[in-house]
């Protein structure tokens, strides 16, 4: 064997030899949604228990995909005595990610989805499908943040989406390219970082991008 093709062959093994060993495990994902839930009960819900809009309280579960696509979405399912359960599943593909900050940030962005009713009658907008998705990255980098991930740390997380794929290039249904969402995001933290209120930049972003639709240009934000 050629010395050129046995170090391509070390290069492969040791390079998911740390894929392995950076990967989050499903408890580690569990344990992370759990140490959020605090503060989604306390700025979203005044304290009161944290109810989705399926009208279930929301729970930190966490299901696990097995595929290699890199993915993650809410679910609702019917478990024993006819209780209905809700969490986030994510694939396997998702949790070999290398920087578990951007594994979070789509963990948290799930839970946005399950905040979707609170965000419509907590700023009185009419939300569309795009703004949705926004205001869930919106959410979960606010969430980033109150479990101790830095602004620059949470920059660092999304601004590697192509690598990673936990963004599109172009236009998926309602959810912007990939490009446009960190536009959008890294306008929120530096807005953040001037006033500090998660209410009045969210409702700044929302009427900058109410004309926002799939498949338009960005506006100016």
């Amino acid at each position: 064997m050629k010395i050129k093709n046995l170090f391509l062959i070390l290069s492969l093994i040791l390079n998911q030899m740390a894929l392995a060993q950076s990967a989050m495990k499903e408890k580690e994902a569990t344990s992370y949604l759990k140490k959020v839930m605090p503060d989604i009960k306390k700025i979203f819900f005044q304290g009161k228990k944290p109810v989705s809009g399926f009208g279930l309280e929301i729970s930190p579960n966490v299901h696990i995909i097995n595929s290699k696509q890199v993915n993650a979405e809410q679910w609702v399912r019917p478990e024993k005595k006819g209780i209905m359960r809700n969490g986030v599943s994510v694939t396997n593909g998702l949790l070999k990610i290398r920087n578990k900050d951007t594994i979070k940030f789509a963990l948290l962005h799930e839970m946005g989805h399950l905040l979707t009713l609170q965000f419509i009658s907590k700023f009185k907008l009419k939300l569309t499908a795009v703004q949705l998705e926004i205001i869930a990255d919106l959410s979960s980098i606010f969430l980033m943040k109150k479990t101790g991930i830095s602004w620059s740390r949470a920059k660092k997380a999304i601004s590697e989406w192509k690598r990673s794929q936990i963004f599109d290039n172009t236009w998926s249904g309602p959810h912007p390219p990939g490009g446009d969402r960190v536009k959008i995001i890294n306008k929120f933290i530096s807005l953040m970082k001037q006033k500090e209120n998660f209410e009045k930049v969210t409702k700044t972003l929302m009427k900058k991008t109410r004309n926002y639709r799939e498949k338009s240009r960005l506006p100016k934000l």
